[in-house]
């Protein structure tokens, strides 16, 4: 809280005043009183809210002012320049910056999916590391054994726990359905990133299906 000094329309705060001005004064805890405010030449600077203004600006305190009879906190927008070509490569710069966050974000929203995986015909698939070096030995397995004529099964236990007995075909589509679907995230992460504008609603599931 703060309080202006009327004789010198010097800005302190309530400790301020209490500790360094009026040392030798005994007052209560708390904001100083509007009694105390008055015997000692002094109004109580009423709070108002800091304006808003583009992406690129922040509000600025600037003193106080008078209105309607009453001291309140003074504002302004910054960043202030002296010349419009340094504020149009302020906010090139700062768009550039917003956009960097946007991207990252889109890529954790990927991570995020891929991470989750999805359900293969009746098969459940996450997508961590274990799980994807699992299916990539596997597939790599179920390819020899058609390459040689063999038809034994691959046993595979999905996210659910569910043991599947996969063919070397069915195992070799798993694996290609899998690998469809990351490739097919990332493509829509591509495309999010390389639009002029990033939609605001970029986690929703009708940009990624």
């Amino acid at each position: 809280m703060e309080i202006i000094l009327v004789k010198t329309n010097e800005v302190v705060t309530d400790d301020y005043f209490k500790k360094e001005l009026h040392p030798n004064t005994s007052f209560p805890n708390g904001p100083v009183s509007p009694e105390n405010l008055d015997y000692f030449e002094a109004k109580r600077v009423l709070s108002t809210a800091p304006p808003q203004g583009e992406f690129w600006q922040y509000p600025v305190r600037d003193g106080v002012e008078r209105r309607d009879g009453e001291w309140v906190q003074k504002w302004k927008l910054g960043p202030e320049f002296s010349k419009m070509e340094d504020r149009d490569a302020y906010v090139s710069e700062k768009l550039a910056e917003q956009r960097r966050v946007v991207e990252n974000a889109i890529t954790k929203e990927r991570e995020k999916k891929i991470l989750e995986g999805a359900t293969f015909g009746k098969v459940r698939l996450i997508g961590n590391e274990e799980t994807i070096k699992n299916l990539d030995t596997l597939a790599l397995a179920a390819f020899i054994r058609k390459s040689i004529g063999s038809k034994d099964v691959t046993y595979y236990r999905d996210a659910d726990n569910v043991i599947h007995e996969l063919s070397p075909d069915e195992m070799l589509n798993l694996w290609s359905q899998a690998t469809s679907y990351v490739e097919n995230l990332y493509k829509k992460s591509w495309a999010l990133k390389d639009g002029e504008e990033i939609p605001l609603d970029y986690k929703d599931e009708k940009h990624w299906s």
